[in-house]
């Protein structure tokens, strides 16, 4: 992965960790699945060879999850989705 794309991770990944903080209504499941997330996301960028059925596991997942927030935690959705966009254009 191209160094400005993992700052680019990083940053939404910090992004992601401060609208988690400020989500009052987020349930203690909902923070736990964000944060197993979060995890999978950065164990599957360090993974080399790419295995291409966990990156689409974890693409899937971080989608499904922008869904569910939508509503309820748009900004979270929001960085949900940047970062599921950054992996994609990187080709994970």
């Amino acid at each position: 992965m191209a160094e400005n794309t993992e700052e680019a991770l990083r940053e939404h990944l910090k992004q992601l960790h401060d609208e988690l903080e400020r989500a009052a209504t987020i349930t203690p499941e909902e923070r736990d699945r964000v944060g197993q997330m979060m995890t999978d996301v950065i164990e599957s960028v360090g993974e080399q060879p790419s295995p291409m059925e966990r990156y689409h596991r974890v693409q899937e997942g971080l989608r499904d999850q922008a869904r569910e927030f939508e509503s309820r935690h748009p900004r979270l959705a929001g960085v949900i989705e940047r970062i599921a966009d950054l992996l994609a254009g990187a080709g994970i």
